[in-house]
């Protein structure tokens, strides 16, 4: 569904691409959260395109102590320019812009 969503925008084949991975390892870190029974994703259709994956779950560290020198992390940061970690009253997030 995601990727329906930012196909919509005005942005191109690999901006589109790009979401979608941005979003599976996004989500990948998100479903990890103990406790996590939903997700919520918010998304921009104009560019640059801004995505939150929010997590109902409760986070010990956050973002997860092992996520800095990771596969995941090399994956955001080469496609968002801004990736933040949030904790918020009802669980964590991550915001991308891709």
């Amino acid at each position: 569904m995601a990727m329906a969503v930012v196909s919509q925008s005005s942005a191109g084949v690999d901006a589109v691409s790009d979401a979608g991975l941005a979003i599976d390892e996004a989500a990948g870190l998100v479903f990890g959260v103990p406790g996590t029974s939903t997700i919520t994703t918010t998304m921009t259709v104009e560019r640059p395109i801004q995505i939150t994956l929010a997590s109902n779950g409760e986070a010990v560290f956050w973002p997860p102590q092992d996520f800095f020198g990771s596969l995941s992390e090399t994956v955001l940061e080469s496609i968002s320019g801004d990736v933040q970690f949030q904790e918020t009253g009802s669980g964590p997030q991550i915001r991308l812009q891709v």
